[in-house]
């Protein structure tokens, strides 16, 4: 059960891994202005156009899922109303997700702030799944890579680890 978990969300993850392949495409960027934190994955700029950081998944404020209201308040840390940012586009995944929202990696003072807020404060996150087996994900400062170790309750552990290119 933990290996099965561990291939599917290896293979989740797999996107922070970027594209696979021989040329490499210049990736596309623009500066804009933040108006408002939305939550912790998605941010609005002046002028209205509404951001979704690329590869990044936080709960919905007002849910019940851990880390709903932390998220929000993360990354309005790092985004302050007013910030100067620049957005880039990544060639190999869509450019809108079905919400209209552009789906960007937001760079802040030459800071990538997908990769900061995965690697936010050294910070390991760990989710019991169903029960049955507990997944733990850790991204140090200035590492490259993301672990993940899953383990079951009858002691079977495995560990993955995923390339992180931006």
């Amino acid at each position: 059960m933990a290996a099965r978990a561990g291939i599917v969300l290896v293979a989740l993850l797999a996107g922070l891994a970027g594209p696979v392949s021989d040329t490499v495409a210049r990736p596309s960027t623009s500066l804009a202005r933040v108006e408002r934190v939305v939550d912790g994955d998605t941010v609005v700029l002046a002028g209205g156009s509404r951001v979704r950081l690329v590869q990044i998944d936080t709960p919905e404020p007002g849910t019940a899922e851990c880390y709903s209201r932390a998220a929000g308040r993360d990354l309005r840390r790092m985004l302050p109303a007013g910030a100067v940012v620049t957005l880039e586009a990544d060639p190999a995944l869509d450019q809108v997700d079905r919400y209209g929202r552009l789906l960007r990696y937001v760079h802040r003072a030459g800071r990538n702030l997908n990769l900061a807020l995965v690697r936010a404060a050294d910070r390991e996150a760990s989710a019991a799944a169903d029960g049955n087996f507990q997944i733990q994900i850790s991204a140090p400062p200035n590492s490259r890579e993301v672990a993940i170790q899953v383990s079951d309750s009858q002691g079977n552990v495995s560990n993955y680890r995923v390339p992180l290119t931006r």
